[in-house]
């Protein structure tokens, strides 16, 4: 018995890139079309192990050579043709990372079914049978890739992506200071009596929102002063009990944000920012983990911002679309599916 994994590519590639497969993996392909937009689209079946698959280079190889062993050329009794699974986002509503990640697959024309994990009662279950217990995540079959990686969620969704331009660890950090400046403005306007109101449609309050954004930061800086775990368990920013009123709120994302300046000023101009990230969502280099601390602050803090509009209150300084500029943002402030109020998007 072997496994059966979905690849593509955009030609027939080389002799020599063939025999180099072929070499490498015992592999043929069982299924072979032709998409929309004309790229081969086929999946390989092979003895091996699907995590020989999953090696990046070795990929690159077989999405260069669709027809390594054409079914038409060579019968396979071994491996029927199978359809390919559904392409699934789970996700929560408010979560950064889960809307950028339907966004990215909406915008390379992928259709996909979404399972919000809070509504569907079979989202966490399903999940459970991957192992996992966080979402974003995009799966195919028992295939599946953190949606905070895009390449990743490129291979899963069978596309190809070229990735985008980053901004200069500075400039990232430029837009971080500005994003939590305004983040802590823009907590200490929402009322006492209104910091424990909850989000809709998530369990999370403004406080715990609030927190999170000033948690953000300090996840990041614990990974590069202290070699600490950058885990999903750390970004959950659960409050600690000292954290009882908006003074202790605001105290310590000042206290953060200064914590974040001093590495700064001390270390992270002469940070090898392209070692390796060492983060919990995949393989990515700390430049990429820099530029997640950006935006996924920078969104939430927009989420501040609605929150303070939803509550009557003009947001002191609002950030505008200069100060995200660079930062691969997302479109939407909530959520692409549901508006603020739980109604359809």
């Amino acid at each position: 018995m072997g496994f059966t994994l979905p690849f593509c590519g955009q030609g027939s590639g080389s002799d020599r890139r063939i025999k180099s497969a072929k070499e490498r993996i015992k592999i043929s392909v069982v299924k072979l079309f032709t998409d929309l937009r004309g790229g081969i689209r086929f999946f390989v079946h092979s003895q091996e192990p699907p995590d020989l698959l999953s090696n990046s280079r070795l990929r690159r190889i077989l999405a260069a050579t669709a027809f390594i062993d054409s079914p038409m050329n060579k019968a396979n009794p071994m491996t029927a043709i199978e359809p390919q699974a559904s392409l699934k986002v789970y996700w929560q509503p408010g979560c950064s990372s889960c809307l950028k990640t339907k966004e990215f697959l909406l915008a390379n024309g992928m259709e996909f079914e979404s399972i919000n994990v809070l509504e569907d009662e079979n989202g966490f279950k399903e999940l459970e049978v991957l192992g996992l217990k966080l979402v974003p995540i995009v799966a195919r079959g028992t295939d599946w890739a953190n949606g905070a990686v895009f390449r990743d969620v490129a291979r899963v969704a069978g596309f190809e992506w070229s990735g985008h331009d980053m901004l200069s660890p500075a400039d990232i950090l430029e837009r971080i200071n500005a994003i939590f400046s305004g983040a802590r403005r823009f907590a200490a306007q929402i009322p006492e009596d209104r910091l424990d109101d909850m989000l809709p449609g998530r369990p999370r309050s403004y406080r715990q929102l609030a927190y999170h954004i000033f948690n953000i930061p300090e996840v990041f800086l614990d990974r590069v002063e202290k070699d600490a775990p950058y885990t999903y368990e750390a970004l959950a920013s659960i409050l600690p009990d000292a954290n009882k009123t908006k003074q202790d709120l605001l105290d310590y994302g000042a206290a953060v944000h200064d914590r974040l300046n001093a590495w700064w000023q001390r270390d992270g101009r002469d940070t090898d920012f392209e070692q390796p990230g060492k983060v919990y969502y995949g393989d990515v280099t700390l430049h990429e983990v820099l530029e997640r601390t950006g935006w996924h602050s920078g969104q939430h803090t927009r989420q501040l911002m609605l929150i303070l509009e939803r509550l009557g209150i003009e947001p002191d300084g609002a950030l505008k679309d200069d100060d995200f500029a660079g930062l691969p943002m997302p479109e939407n402030v909530w959520d692409n599916e549901k508006a603020w109020d739980g109604a359809l998007a």
